[in-house]
């Protein structure tokens, strides 16, 4: 398989999608599934680096100006595993730096599993990330912490008044007996209330130029859109997010576009411990924006192949893109593309 970035990609172009108070430069964002690290990668990482698992997509994230996504586990040795907790996933410290050779510097730890070794552990895991320069957002050491939105402001270098604010906050819907969520003396995650999100929300929108919502929805086989999750979605549009980014472990769902926001519903794993083939695709949404305008989404297909390297995510090319892209046009029947093939890449054009 060819794995240079000379690839087969998915360009969605979008109508104009405006936001609130921007300058005019250009920038993107890059999206990417939820990595779910524990006990099986560990002798990779000890034995070739962190690096080595994000080697087959570090360049295309570095193509933007910022990279996100979910942290699936919690980092380092501190804590124990709490009761009741059947599979459990810890990653080895040394994936902070990972991260931050890759390009992710921002990461939602809103999440099934961040919670899984205690309080001590989402301590370390939050301390980690901070000494290798990466952020975690959606989790804290208290409820007020974990929501804090996370504000990065892009600039170009000579134009010190160019500059974008892009913020991100994460919550998990985990259902309402989840034993992970935040409180004002407990740590851990966001809950998706509306109490929480129709405050949070908007407020956060008012500080920046684009907000990006993180939301992982927990547990569920289910590969097709409910209805209650596109309303969830859609009000989570309607409060403020230009951008929604959702998580359903496991599981790969397509997107929409609602109010002219896209709404990727789930990215599934970018990493995934216990490997399955049928986790083994998903997309690495870029959105590119150029003013107050969305241009275009450009999807790129990439596979956890379980080479020389276990579970590393490699960018697809030749007819396996085509499926995973064809695959993807299936589980989004909203959004209309129409593809024009040429030798590396096809683009499609959203008519809205």
């Amino acid at each position: 398989m060819n794995r240079s970035l000379t690839v087969l990609t998915l360009i969605v172009i979008s109508y104009a999608c405006t936001f609130a108070h921007a300058d005019t430069q250009p920038f993107s964002v890059s999206l990417v599934g939820e990595i779910i690290v524990g006990q099986g990668l560990e002798p990779v990482i000890e034995q070739r680096g962190p690096r080595v698992l994000f080697e087959g997509i570090q360049e295309l994230l570095h193509q933007t100006d910022l990279a996100a996504g979910t942290l699936g586990a919690s980092l380092g040795s501190a804590g124990e595993r709490r009761s009741g907790v059947e599979h459990a996933f810890r990653a080895p410290a040394a994936l902070a730096r990972g991260l931050a050779y890759s390009g992710i510097r921002h990461v939602s730890l809103a999440s099934p599993h961040i919670m899984d070794y205690g309080p001590e552990s989402l301590d370390e895991t939050l301390r980690l990330l901070e000494w290798y320069g990466v952020s975690g957002f959606g989790a804290g050491l208290t409820i007020k912490q974990a929501r804090q939105p996370l504000i990065e402001e892009i600039r170009r270098e000579g134009k010190q008044k160019d500059k974008i604010r892009i913020g991100l906050v994460a919550y998990y819907h985990g259902g309402q007996f989840s034993n992970s969520y935040a409180d004002d003396s407990s740590p851990g995650v966001v809950p998706a209330a509306w109490s929480v999100l129709e405050k949070d929300i908007p407020a956060a929108a008012a500080e920046v130029d684009l907000l990006i919502v993180f939301i992982h929805w927990g547990v569920d086989p289910q590969q097709t859109v409910s209805s209650r999750q596109q309303l969830f979605a859609h009000r989570l549009v309607e409060l403020g997010a230009d951008v929604v980014a959702g998580y359903r472990s496991h599981i790969w769902q397509g997107m929409e576009f609602y109010q002219g926001k896209p709404i990727f519903y789930s990215l599934s794993d970018l990493f995934f411990d216990t490997y399955s083939r049928q986790y083994s695709r998903t997309v690495i949404p870029q959105l590119f924006y150029e003013g107050h305008q969305l241009r275009r989404v450009r999807l790129t297909p990439v596979w956890l192949e379980p080479s020389e390297t276990p579970y590393q995510p490699i960018v697809l090319t030749g007819e396996e893109a085509n499926q995973t892209l064809q695959e993807y046009q299936r589980l989004s029947p909203g959004v209309s593309l129409q593809r024009e093939d040429t030798e590396d890449y096809a683009e499609v054009t959203i008519e809205m």
